[in-house]
């Protein structure tokens, strides 16, 4: 759901999300069993600091969350770590939660119009971000998006993963836990 804002404006948009935000947290002080999450930020974006300190100067109740919640993937120009670790810039590195990840960088990507990186390239990048995410604490959950093909919209067909891709990605913990491979 988009808030509101200028697509791309970080202020106009933390101006609008703010509220929004913590008008939620307010409306579940007192319920300790809820644990909220912060809007799902798009963690690729590149006015994404600038979105968070507006959030921060206009009164956003960082603290009062259980986490931090946003999308990243690997794409042209940047890997997933890399959109994921620029939190640290604005202090809000802790309690994760990757709310999408994948392959964007795949040349199966219709966006990218064959500008991609070949498929397989792609997969052995995830998993490069993948095991970094499995021993960081602050990581606390992700979403491999569509990874399944589920999503019948065919701009999101380059995320989808074959069994074969499942074990690439996942090693023996596909084996063990998913048994997809």
């Amino acid at each position: 759901v988009w808030l509101g804002g200028i697509e791309g404006d970080p202020e106009s948009v933390a101006r609008t999300v703010t509220p929004y935000m913590n008008a939620v947290i307010d409306a579940m002080a007192g319920t300790p069993q809820v644990k909220l999450l912060s809007p799902a930020f798009n963690l690729t974006h590149p006015n994404l600091l600038d979105e968070i300190n507006y959030m921060k100067q206009f009164g956003a109740k960082f603290d009062s969350l259980a986490g931090i919640s946003g999308n990243s993937y690997n794409t042209p120009n940047g890997t997933t770590r890399y959109f994921v670790d620029r939190l640290k810039e604005v202090g809000l590195y802790r309690n994760l939660h990757i709310t999408e990840t994948g392959m964007y960088d795949s040349s199966r990507n219709p966006a990218l119009r064959g500008g991609g990186i070949p498929e397989g390239q792609s997969i052995l990048g995830m998993r490069t971000e993948l095991d970094a995410m499995k021993t960081d604490p602050n990581v606390r959950s992700l979403l491999i998006f569509n990874g399944f093909g589920t999503n019948p919209d065919p701009a999101f067909v380059y995320n989808v993963i074959s069994d074969q891709q499942y074990h690439t990605l996942l090693g023996s913990a596909c084996i063990e836990y998913a048994k997809l491979c």
